[in-house]
């Protein structure tokens, strides 16, 4: 059984959200960069009381290791990695549970999600370089 979130509960707490080989700028993820990706994470968003991170499975053992207390999805081909976070997003009652995501990712295929979610109250903020934020973010 599953505990609720009281509102007040709810108003202090930050989901983080990892496209870590979109954060990496590579597919092919190393221990180092993936290590590299988390002490930035942590750095940026020290407020995140759960992270959620996403990569193909090509590269799981490096995120696993490096993000070892956070939660790590799986699944691979083209935007895998987004797909699998984008799940999570719509289907885990994050409006319930927390009152700010933060997607350390640029890509546009979170816009759809981002604004669901932002309709249901939920506060929005990107962690990207300028160059791999896509436009359209600024819905």
């Amino acid at each position: 059984m599953t505990r609720e979130i009281s509102k007040t509960e709810r108003a202090k707490r930050t989901l983080c959200v990892v496209d870590v080989e979109n954060c990496a700028s590579t597919s092919d993820l190393s221990l180092e960069h993936a290590l590299h990706v988390h002490e930035a994470i942590n750095k940026a968003v020290p407020e995140a009381v759960m992270h959620v991170v996403g990569c193909s499975h090509r590269n799981a053992a490096a995120a696993r290791f490096a993000f070892d207390r956070s939660r790590i999805v799986v699944r691979s081909g083209v935007d895998g990695a987004d797909l699998a976070l984008i799940e999570v997003l719509e289907t885990e009652r994050i409006e319930q549970r927390f009152s700010r995501v933060v997607i350390a990712s640029g890509d546009h295929i979170f816009v759809p999600v981002i604004k669901l979610l932002r309709d249901a109250g939920v506060e929005f903020d990107a962690l990207s370089t300028k160059w791999q934020l896509s436009h359209e973010w600024s819905c």
